[in-house]
């Protein structure tokens, strides 16, 4: 039998702690309650508390500076905090940020059962070890994409093999989500928005997008089929998380051949299904070596020649726009790139894609090309 995930509520307010617990309780969870500063570390730590909810706006107790004693004392500091008030939300969103906490709700709010637990489950969406903070707290509002970059952190991972596309509207989520991928040696970009979504995938190569199934503005599987609709290159490579999964999503899902995680997963979860993924082909790892901004002309050779141009090249593959039908994935191809006396090589595509006549894939030679041939402008770290 599966262990409860258990939760601490802190707060003065009898009648809103006993509601709380209810309603956790009855959603799954272990709920306990305690009304006092002293001792709270040593409960978390002694039950293992993962979520510790806490209300600001008690009398006799400064909630935010109960938030700095958790985050100051080492074996609890990465326990999950959220922030009950009924603060106006702009005063409540930035003591969020300003005591480390996780996330905020107004009190408003939780008389829905839902809205509650749907928080608390994203905020224990991984119930394997995780690193704790990467990049900072972060609670609503910011509409740009952040990259997280763990590189500096002692991972025991000696380097990151490829970047993953983080699309959710939740920030805890995302701040959970891409530091169980940076544990998992992954960088990752995170965009909030369907939209901002389609513009990122569609900008840059990713090996794969993960993607709520529910999105403030799209719905995850509408934004699959817009990513499908502008390139075959995305087949394969998206993987869905979803809270619960009723036969309808789960008939939409097998119909799209979307694979998908249920909330809450562990990491080893996350990572057999990456793993599954990229056995299946639909990951792509891209190049580890320095690429360069190299165009020559070249022909391309799948039993039908194709004429085209390097876009750029690295010693183990190459970027080629040509002109033709898109050639499929892992489908063998020669290449010939015409430089003084012609280099010929052997090579396997690892993505396609095409608008009419107008493709471009990238290969993996079986051969290393010339050093020579690597003399353009090196490309920006985050084309790599």
């Amino acid at each position: 039998m599966t262990e409860k995930t258990k939760l601490l509520i802190v707060g003065e307010d009898e009648k809103m702690l006993v509601s709380l617990r209810s309603q956790l309780g009855g959603s799954g969870f272990k709920a306990s309650t305690h009304s006092k500063v002293l001792g709270i570390s040593y409960i978390i730590k002694r039950e293992q508390v993962k979520v510790v909810l806490i209300d600001l706006d008690m009398p006799g107790i400064d909630g935010d500076g109960l938030v700095g004693l958790i985050r100051g004392n080492p074996d609890i500091s990465d326990t999950s905090i959220i922030l009950l008030s009924s603060r106006p939300l702009t005063e409540l969103e930035k003591i969020t940020r300003d005591c480390n906490a996780d996330a905020c709700i107004e009190k408003s709010m939780i008389a829905s059962t839902s809205d509650l637990v749907s928080m608390v489950r994203d905020m224990t969406m991984s119930t394997g070890s995780v690193l704790g903070e990467i990049g900072g707290k972060r609670v609503v509002g910011l509409n740009d994409p952040v990259s997280v970059d763990a590189s500096s952190i002692d991972m025991g991972v000696k380097s990151f093999h490829d970047t993953i596309l983080v699309v959710d509207g939740k920030e805890f989520v995302e701040k959970r989500l891409t530091t169980i991928l940076a544990s998992l040696g992954f960088r990752s970009d995170i965009v909030r928005s369907g939209e901002d979504g389609i513009n990122m995938a569609t900008e840059r190569e990713y090996g794969l997008i993960i993607m709520d199934v529910i999105m403030p503005e799209k719905y995850g599987v509408a934004l699959h089929g817009k990513l499908i609709e502008q390139s075959s290159k995305f087949k394969g490579k998206i993987l869905f998380i979803t809270e619960t999964v009723t036969p309808e999503l789960k008939k939409s899902l097998s119909a799209i051949g979307c694979s998908y995680l249920t909330k809450p997963f562990s990491t080893q979860e996350l990572k057999a299904m990456i793993d599954r993924l990229k056995d299946s082909g639909g990951f792509i790892e891209r190049r580890k070596e320095e690429r360069f901004v190299v165009v020559k002309d070249c022909e391309l050779d799948d039993g039908n020649i194709f004429k085209g141009s390097t876009q750029d090249i690295s010693s183990m593959g190459a970027r080629i726009s040509y002109c033709g039908y898109p050639i499929g994935i892992k489908k063998g191809v020669s290449l010939t790139i015409k430089d003084n006396g012609g280099t010929k090589r052997e090579a396997l595509v690892v993505w396609s894609n095409g608008i009419g006549k107008d493709s471009s894939i990238g290969i993996r030679m079986k051969e290393a090309l010339p050093p020579k041939l690597m003399q353009g402008q090196p490309l920006l770290p985050h084309y790599t």
